[in-house]
């Protein structure tokens, strides 16, 4: 299979990487936080991202790329529907053009807490412009290509380049002596 990962510098993205590669497949990353390996590419550059999406001749998209501080949504809506909902849809009918299936990486965050566990089919109802925001990329998503496929994960963890992760941010503030905000009513099963 040959492969696009987009947000490939990313928690998700770089294990979706080394795994796509280590199991032989052909694999193109891209990302806006440069590295090795790794083709520049700001996913609100639309059109460096569709002639990226051509030029990759991926039989799969993969977009874990997102804005995923659920704070900064809060105060900048408008940027984090462009990423989340505008960019990714655009990337999703690129990839339709070129016969490509895409893969669009969401949230929990798309459910208000509420219930659950949830499943697939259960009710949508976010709470916050994150939230929100992921919604209305699966809804763009789905509406701009018929081989897309949505991914909603929780509370990733584990290795990750760039250490933003809730588990590096408590072990550095911890170290610092720092005290540390977080939620004492949430209930996930971590990915």
């Amino acid at each position: 299979m040959r492969a696009l990962v987009i947000g490939a510098s990313g928690q998700v993205g770089s294990a979706l990487v080394e795994a796509l590669r280590g199991r032989g497949h052909d694999v193109t990353a891209a990302a806006r936080t440069p590295r090795s390996g790794v083709v520049p590419l700001d996913i609100l550059d639309t059109v460096r991202t569709a002639r990226l999406i051509g030029e990759s001749e991926a039989d799969w998209i993969f977009c874990p790329a997102a804005l995923t501080h659920v704070d900064y949504c809060e105060d900048h809506r408008d940027e984090a529907m462009r990423v989340n909902r505008d960019a990714a849809a655009l990337a999703a009918r690129a990839a339709a053009r070129h016969g490509s299936g895409f893969v669009y990486y969401s949230t929990e965050y798309v459910f208000d807490g509420a219930g659950g566990p949830y499943a697939e089919g259960d009710t949508t109802n976010p709470v916050s412009v994150y939230g929100e925001s992921k919604l209305a990329g699966e809804r763009a998503v789905q509406d701009g290509n018929a081989r897309a496929l949505i991914v909603r994960t929780t509370v990733v963890y584990g290795p990750e380049p760039q250490e933003k992760n809730f588990v590096y941010q408590l072990l550095r503030r911890g170290r610092a002596g720092e005290r540390m905000r977080a939620p004492m009513d949430q209930i996930s099963s971590p990915t």
